[in-house]
């Protein structure tokens, strides 16, 4: 995804995105999933994440803006994250807690 970014291709930062959230879901990692959805919305804050050794400097690739490439950060949640998310039924509370919290940020 970082790649993607850098090359500025916003198909490959879709698919990778896509491939990185399904894989995270068919082996059900809530926190890595909760993780990548709070990066996505800006509740990680990119200070905070490079002084926690532990984090490994998750999101060094990830702007402030808005959007990222052509693409709204909330909208990348519910087209992409989400659907991958509620394939797996173990997921399914945190499926469901996510996107409350993204229709509330409407």
């Amino acid at each position: 995804m970082a790649c993607a970014l850098a090359l500025g291709s916003s198909s490959e930062f879709e698919y990778w995105l896509s491939m990185y959230a399904r894989s995270l879901a068919i082996c059900g990692y809530e926190s890595l999933l909760r993780t990548l959805v709070d990066m996505l919305i800006g509740r990680i804050d990119k200070t905070r994440m490079d002084d926690d050794q532990s984090s490994g400097n998750l999101c060094w690739w990830i702007s402030d803006a808005a959007r990222i490439l052509s693409f709204d950060r909330r909208k990348l949640i519910t087209s992409i994250i989400i659907p991958e998310m509620s394939k797996n039924r173990a997921l399914q509370r945190i499926t469901n807690e996510i996107a409350v919290e993204i229709e509330a940020l409407r």
